[in-house]
């Protein structure tokens, strides 16, 4: 009997570490993730610095354009995910909220202002838009 419950409490205690770890691994790999982003965004702004100090005004319109249509794709893909509602506690996200008004604010901006007409990928970028624009 007193083993029985050695090898039960041996269980226990294994699948809280390994769900404590777990959850913890992901939330520091969610921060190191974004913390990662960041460092890589502080790069490209150095680079849109150097463009408008060169008055090349035109290229950082197009760079800063990638980025709009960049959060509108991946910020979609966040709010299709099934599993979206739980990031937030899970993962350490953002208000959830937060994230949803910022790709309606996208989807508003980029209706606003189209794409390019015949670019490969204007008609699924304006097709996220309308879906995620401000109803």
């Amino acid at each position: 009997m007193i083993g029985a419950r050695k090898a039960l409490g041996f269980v226990v205690t294994g699948a809280v570490c390994a769900l404590g770890g777990y959850w913890v691994g992901f939330r520091s790999g969610g921060d190191a993730a974004l913390s990662a982003e960041f460092a890589h965004r502080g790069v490209i702004a150095t680079q849109y610095i150097a463009e408008l100090n060169a008055n090349r005004n035109s290229n950082v319109v197009s760079m800063l354009e990638l980025d709009v249509d960049n959060g509108l794709l991946w910020g979609d893909q966040l709010l299709q995910d099934p599993m979206f509602g739980l990031y937030q506690h899970v993962l350490g996200f953002p208000n959830t909220g937060d994230v949803q008004k910022s790709v309606q604010r996208l989807g508003a901006y980029r209706l606003a202002n189209p794409l390019v007409p015949g670019a490969s990928i204007s008609s699924d970028i304006n097709a996220i838009a309308k879906r995620n624009s401000p109803k």
